[in-house]
């Protein structure tokens, strides 16, 4: 060993009353600390202590001759300076903090430079995907993802396109506010479809101060850009009023020179809520009332409407509210008269005579759309619909609001679906009777019961299978059983014989255990179809085949045709037990 160089040391105790020389270091043995001492303070400095008044006032770890990290007697640390103002204290130009994920090779980092703070995520771009999250109590609450959407309480985002995205389990709220609480405040929505231009604003102003709820009024209005100049197109003022082409609204709705409503909610008697008035005051308008619509002048005469002048009515509202189109009276006893007649009382029918089809409902609309082309009502209320399919001969029918049955072109009858196929697909509940393949009938429904059956008083047949006409089969019940039955009766069958070779076809059969690709969960008992060539009746389909289409078309088994084969080869079994037994 080389020669080493020892020190003075004492324990804490000893140390507190030991003055030393100066220049001198010593070893506190119960603190394991190098102590200096000036020759004068009894004590000395300790180099580095747990605490305490005598520790360092400050500690620095460097290379070359200059500290890196500072830490000052408020265990404040200083990376780059020595005279660090917060716990933890960063300097330099353009300082980084740089943090790093082993397990990949991304990282992110915190950069601030003349004033500013960027935050980067995956700054190598290294991941995909990458996202800023800020979490609260343990939970996200808000992140800025990928393609630069900001999401607020969400982590899944609706589409890049959305760059400001906010959600809430019950009610969304958002606030544009502006904290003075005088009048002629504003806080505005831009719209800027090109450019970073606005194109079209929404803005909220306030017409009193709002320092007081008394005084809190406030308006809205809509703007749109036109040849560079943004202008106000429509207002809602604080009583709610909705003016067009105006600043001043004195009623509910108004255009300016063209229309103008005012009306009360829920009147018993009528209201005028649209007027056109010439210069002598002749009038045409509409007023409402509770449940009520009426339109006309204000003179009690007949209501007529004329083509080719006045000498030629077309259609005429007499004072009981029958109205006659082509007609003045009824022709429900006429068998020449031809027209509309629309009775305005209960005791009389309304009446559409004609020598052709006496009635054509024709919706007219772009697109081949299903549209609705008759609606039926009881006491105003709306029970249903008859409508028109858009892209192929047919006709739909709803309750209510929602289609209940459709005929299709190949007269296919449909309820509950718009598919004449609901049971061939994963497609929605449903009933349909086929006429395209002959009656054929399909049910589809999501868990639960697809049919019923019910037969009253008596056991028997419930449902009965026939071939060409003969009977094939049957499903009969009792009381307490259901019992699915095939032809079987002896006069059916010819050419009878005694199964003699059973077991030896039995030992053909190969029984498996598997799992339906479908349900990889349920492993069960059954046969390869293919291999079943023991009893090729309980076989339907052909091995490998497929359709037109290239889709693979599945062979089935009824494995109770195997019954019979069975019981042939236990017969055979027990005549051969029966046979060792005697010898």
């Amino acid at each position: 060993m080389p020669d080493q160089l020892q020190l003075r040391g004492g324990t804490t105790t000893e140390h507190n009353s030991f003055t030393g020389v100066a220049r001198e270091v010593t070893v506190d043995t119960t603190k394991k600390t190098l102590v200096v001492h000036d020759g004068a303070s009894a004590g000395g400095t300790a180099l580095m202590k747990e605490s305490g008044g005598n520790a360092a006032s400050s500690v620095g770890i460097g290379t070359g001759g200059t500290n890196a990290i500072n830490i000052d007697s408020s265990q404040r640390v200083g990376i780059g300076t020595s005279s660090p103002s917060s716990l933890v204290h960063f300097a330099g130009t353009a300082p980084e903090l740089r943090l790093e994920d082993t397990d990949h090779v991304a990282y992110a980092q915190i950069n601030a430079e003349g004033g500013n703070l960027r935050f980067d995520t995956d700054q190598g771009n290294q991941e995909t995907n990458s996202i800023t999250s800020f979490r609260i109590d343990g939970l996200e609450r808000m992140r800025i993802d990928s393609s630069g959407s900001l999401l607020i309480g969400s982590t899944s985002s609706i589409g890049a396109a959305h760059k400001l995205q906010v959600f809430d389990d019950t009610d969304v709220r958002m606030i544009i506010a502006n904290t003075t609480a005088a009048s002629s405040q504003n806080a505005t929505l831009f719209f800027a479809p090109a450019n970073s231009v606005a194109g079209a604003e929404i803005k909220c102003t306030s017409e009193e101060d709002f320092s007081t709820t008394a005084n809190r009024t406030a308006r809205l209005t809509f703007s749109t850009r036109k040849d560079g100049t943004l202008s106000e197109q429509m207002r809602i003022d604080s009583s709610g009023n909705v003016g067009i082409g105006t600043t001043s609204m004195a009623n509910k709705l108004e255009v300016v020179g063209t229309i103008q409503a005012n009306v009360s909610a829920n009147t018993a008697s009528y209201t005028q809520a649209f007027n056109i008035t010439n210069a002598v005051n002749a009038d045409f308008n509409v007023h409402l009332k509770t449940n009520s619509t009426s339109i006309g002048s204000s003179t009690t005469t007949p209501l007529s409407f004329h083509t080719g002048g006045s000498a030629n009515p077309r259609m005429t509202i007499d004072a009981s509210g029958n109205v006659g189109i082509g007609l003045t009276t009824s022709p429900v006893n006429s068998n020449s008269e031809q027209g509309v007649f629309l009775a305005g009382a209960d005791t009389t029918q309304s009446v559409i005579a004609s020598n052709s089809t006496p009635l054509v409902i024709n919706r007219v609309s772009t697109g081949g759309n299903d549209r609705d082309c008759l609606e039926l009502r009881n006491n105003g209320i709306l029970r249903g619909n008859i409508g028109a399919i858009g892209a192929a001969n047919g006709m739909f029918f709803k309750t209510g609001t929602s289609e209940a049955m459709r005929i299709d072109s190949s007269g296919n009858v449909m309820v509950g679906t718009t598919s004449n196929r609901p049971a061939e697909f994963l497609l929605p509940q449903g009933f349909a009777i086929r006429a395209d393949v002959k009656g054929q009938i399909q049910s589809t429904v999501d868990g639960n019961t697809c049919g019923f059956l019910n037969r009253n008083s008596s056991d028997g047949n419930i449902f009965n299978f026939r071939r060409q006409g003969s009977d094939v089969g049957n499903i009969s019940v009792t009381t307490t059983a259901t019992a699915f039955n095939t032809s079987s009766d002896y006069r059916l069958k010819e050419n009878i014989t005694a199964i003699s070779d059973a077991i030896t076809r039995l030992k053909t059969l190969k029984p498996y255990r598997f799992n339906f690709k479908s349900d990889t969960s349920k492993t069960v008992d059954g046969f390869l179809a293919h291999e079943v060539t023991a009893v090729p009746e309980a076989i339907t389909g052909t091995k490998d085949e497929v359709d037109s289409d290239n889709n693979p078309v599945y062979q089935g088994i009824d494995q109770s045709k195997l019954v019979p084969l069975l019981v042939a080869a236990v017969q055979e079994l027990i005549g051969k037990v029966e046979a060792l037994e005697v010898a």
